[in-house]
């Protein structure tokens, strides 16, 4: 024998279906003041949104490995979603709520004075040195190249060469 009335468990159902919709919306909304801006905040918001609040982001700080272990969980829980969309929402956890922050990389054959400047922590003038360098010699092909510039700090160059992409 049903304990409540089949029209209780209709409206019961409606109202989840309801809410689930509405939790959607107000995820999103939260999110937009909570999670921070950046390449696969939307797709987040979108796949993530239906069980979980922002807030379940922000309380957990993990490495690429852990947040990919997160997200094989929610995929084998059911989260829908293409492939894409999934390294797009890994790659989001990682670059936002990590334990370490992402190491920003930079192509020394396409980047500016001043970024190259800021990522690889040289002078401005040196940073210059660079672009002028390859402008008059083409594109640096190995972190010897870079090193081969005169009046570059080669000490900065090698201890962020894992930023280094050509």
């Amino acid at each position: 024998m049903l304990r409540y009335p089949i029209a209780h468990l209709r409206s019961t159902l409606l109202w989840l279906i309801a809410a689930g919709c509405t939790g959607e919306l107000a995820f999103a909304q939260a999110g937009k003041a909570q999670l921070p801006d950046g390449p696969g905040r939307a797709v987040t918001q979108r796949i993530c949104g239906n069980c979980h609040g922002p807030g379940i982001f922000t309380k957990r700080r993990l490495d690429r490995e852990g947040w990919a272990e997160v997200v094989d969980d929610m995929i084998r829980r059911g989260a829908k979603g293409e492939d894409e969309d999934f390294v797009l929402v890994m790659d989001y956890l990682v670059q936002n709520f990590s334990k370490t922050p992402a190491v920003r990389r930079i192509n020394v054959n396409s980047a500016e004075a001043a970024e190259l400047a800021e990522v690889l922590g040289l002078a401005e003038d040196q940073a210059v040195a660079l672009v002028e360098h390859r402008r008059a010699k083409g594109n640096f092909k190995t972190i010897d190249d870079l090193k081969k510039v005169p009046g570059i700090n080669t000490q900065a160059v090698e201890e962020r060469k894992d930023r280094i992409d050509f």
